[in-house]
């Protein structure tokens, strides 16, 4: 599925737009309606900072396991980078306090949803493994000091260890709630993406 929207390019895989339809439609608390939301101010943090440094954006191509923004060629320094990387969370953050202040002065309970949802989704991408914003800031963080060979080793071991006790937690709760799978599912997720970009950097590198 492709759409231009503020002269960008976005190309919608079909698996994320069937998924997208059947989760709308079925949620009936609108938790899902809520996350989406604060999932393209997530994305519009980065791309309001990456135009703040001057860069424009060519495409941004969203799938299921990659959300992936091709901007032209504009050259910024790691500091500026990291800047980029932790966008998307503050965007989240700074509306996870006007919706909470929304919700206050109207008790509209959307707004508290919209909140929640907004702290959740920063949080978790501010976790420092590989495939989210917090691995990233982290590794162009550590390449001040570090080769990019060691910084990426460095960030494989720090994602397994956070990983590791997620999966645990996460089969104890299943067996426990009989029903609840999320944070299960939300670690294998994370790994699989881990282990796709591999594969892919292990491609690019053998052709």
């Amino acid at each position: 599925m492709r759409f231009k929207l503020f002269n960008i390019r976005f190309y919608l895989s079909f698996p994320l737009a069937a998924a997208l339809c059947i989760v709308l439609c079925v949620d009936s608390s609108m938790t899902a309606f809520c996350a989406l939301i604060n999932a393209c101010l997530h994305e519009l943090g980065h791309i309001a900072v990456l135009k703040a440094y001057g860069c424009k954006i060519k495409s941004i191509t969203l799938s299921v396991f990659d959300i992936s923004i091709k901007k032209t060629d504009c050259a910024l320094s790691i500091n500026s980078e990291i800047a980029v990387a932790l966008s998307g969370a503050a965007a989240n953050i700074f509306c996870a306090l006007l919706f909470l202040v929304t919700y206050l002065c109207f008790n509209i309970d959307i707004f508290r949803t919209l909140s929640l949802s907004a702290l959740v989704l920063a949080c978790f991408n501010l976790l420092p493994v590989a495939s989210l914003d917090g691995g990233c800031a982290l590794m162009l963080l550590m390449m001040k000091r570090l080769s990019l060979d060691k910084a990426s080793r460095i960030l494989d071991i720090i994602s397994g260890i956070v990983l590791l006790p997620m999966t645990v937690c996460g089969i104890i709760l299943l067996i426990k709630s009989k029903y609840n799978f999320t944070l299960l599912f939300t670690s294998c997720y994370l790994t699989g993406i881990i282990l796709i970009k591999k594969k892919r950097d292990f491609k690019t590198m053998q052709s």
